[in-house]
């Protein structure tokens, strides 16, 4: 199993930072490394992610909690390889800290290639500055 985490206190309110999280629309925009979704990032849905690096879209189940958590999990049959993307937002005196974690684990994962920490890293800097810049105008 491999896990990954990134955290960051971002300056803007929880609801801003879930809205730039949740916006699959506008997320190739801010240097996420996603390059395209196809689909809604809403609870119950399934969505097609492809990411810097990558041609092949991945398909990832969404389930959200309460606006404050939500989950990408995508595997492959039989659970050869299962990729599970969290993201948790926590109110810290008016500002949100954000901590992704992925968790990734089956018996093709020592051939695929999840996301580096590097990747994880940069993820949650450009939702930061994204965040930062649309609160400071809302």
């Amino acid at each position: 199993m491999v896990l990954q985490t990134s955290e960051v206190l971002i300056n803007a309110r929880l609801s801003t930072v879930w809205d730039v999280l949740t916006d699959s629309g506008n997320m190739a925009v801010w240097n996420s490394g996603v390059t395209e979704i196809e689909g809604d990032l809403r609870d119950g849905e399934t969505v097609r992610i492809t990411t810097l690096g990558h041609d092949r879209p991945v398909r990832a189940r969404v389930r959200q909690d309460t606006g404050e958590v939500m989950t990408w999990t995508s595997e492959l049959p039989m659970r050869l390889l299962r990729v599970v993307r969290s993201f948790s937002l926590i109110p810290v005196s008016g500002r949100t800290l954000l901590k992704v974690t992925v968790e990734a684990s089956g018996l093709l994962l020592r051939w695929s290639s999840p996301a580096t920490q590097q990747d994880l890293d940069d993820f949650v800097a450009a939702a930061r500055h994204r965040a930062e810049l649309l609160d400071r105008t809302s």
